[in-house]
């Protein structure tokens, strides 16, 4: 019976005798022909419960989770849908070393990747084996093609809070997706970051504001001891100066900060 054994950042199947078996030197020699026969045998293997081995062969085949790959799925646990460029942020590294994560991840099937267009650059969400594979109980996300420039953007505000562009400590930054999964945060920002001082709402504003629902909002806000500050961030000039006449008019220009960000 086949055991798993670490070597380097990777597992292969060896007997109880300690035999490489034939399965390593087919992989080994030939990656790619390995992968196809492997293909092959989950295709044509009869759905009978006592004898599978397709399935057995896929699942000896994967590799141990690194901490590179670990971070990876926590982000994309938190957010519907990321980018590589993102992924380089996270990890402190360049691109060609961010692509092999997401292609092992990809492979395994923990992440699919898609494109909008054929030259355009891939985009990356998690499926339900990822979800598992890092103990998430969020649902698999569904990825909004419409809202799919703001849902990037937004990501790349939860990698400033994370690697500290607020200017303290942050104890723990939260997603709006892990925010709806809580009880008492039906409506929340972007962005929560918990700071020594209290919560910070990161919030993202595109197009033209809902100053109706924003107005709600700030005002839960500011009835609410555990956040200290609120960060409206807004494309236009326009749509600032709208934003700054609400904060004003609610009071909460001590609490309220109006900035502007460029996609």
């Amino acid at each position: 019976m086949a055991r798993r054994v670490v070597i380097g950042d990777g597992t292969r199947p060896v007997d109880a005798s300690g035999v490489v078996s034939w399965w390593d030197l087919v992989g080994a020699a030939c990656p790619a022909a390995a992968k196809g026969y492997r293909g092959l045998l989950l295709l044509f293997t009869l759905p009978s419960p006592g004898w599978r081995p397709g399935a057995v062969l896929w699942e000896d085949d994967g590799r141990v989770l690194g901490e590179h790959d670990r971070q990876v799925l926590d982000l994309a646990s938190a957010w519907s849908v990321f980018v590589a460029d993102q992924v380089g942020v996270l990890l402190g590294c360049d691109q060609d070393t961010a692509e092999p994560v997401l292609d092992g991840l990809v492979d395994r099937g923990l992440l699919l990747r898609a494109r909008l267009l054929p030259a355009g650059q891939p985009f990356y969400r998690v499926t339900s084996e990822g979800l598992a594979e890092v103990g998430s109980s969020l649902p698999v996300p569904v990825v909004d093609l419409v809202g799919l420039r703001g849902e990037l953007a937004v990501v790349w505000l939860w990698l400033l809070a994370r690697i500290g562009r607020l200017g303290e400590p942050v104890v723990s930054v939260s997603s709006r997706r892990e925010l709806a999964a809580r009880p008492g945060m039906v409506q929340g920002p972007d962005v929560l970051v918990a700071t020594d001082r209290g919560w910070v709402a990161v919030h993202l504003v595109l197009g033209i504001p809902d100053l109706a629902l924003l107005r709600r909002v700030l005002m839960s806000y500011g009835s609410d001891p555990r956040f200290v500050e609120a960060i409206v961030h807004v494309e236009t000039q326009s749509t600032g100066v709208a934003v700054k006449e609400l904060v004003e008019g609610l009071g909460l220009a001590s609490m309220v900060r109006v900035q502007s960000v460029i996609l």
